[in-house]
């Protein structure tokens, strides 16, 4: 997929949301590609082990700031 943003490179970990509130995150994915489906999870909270390369989890802490840098799969 095309697009404006030089950050966005749907395949590689989305590093530039560390430290980021997660809905910003989640919507900056999901403008990225719109095949992925980009879903906030609290850091500690079990989720399915699949591997779905249309979903990326975006882990945050209790106050909603992404923990870990978001990779698709």
């Amino acid at each position: 997929k095309q697009t404006n943003n030089k950050q966005c490179v749907p395949d590689m970990p989305f590093d530039m949301c560390l430290g980021r509130l997660g809905i910003s995150c989640k919507r900056f994915i999901e403008a990225c590609d719109s095949d992925i489906d980009a879903i906030i999870v609290r850091v500690g909270t079990f989720v399915i082990q699949d591997v779905n390369y249309n979903r990326v989890w975006v882990w945050v802490n209790r106050f909603g700031i992404v923990v870990r840098s978001p990779v698709r799969g």
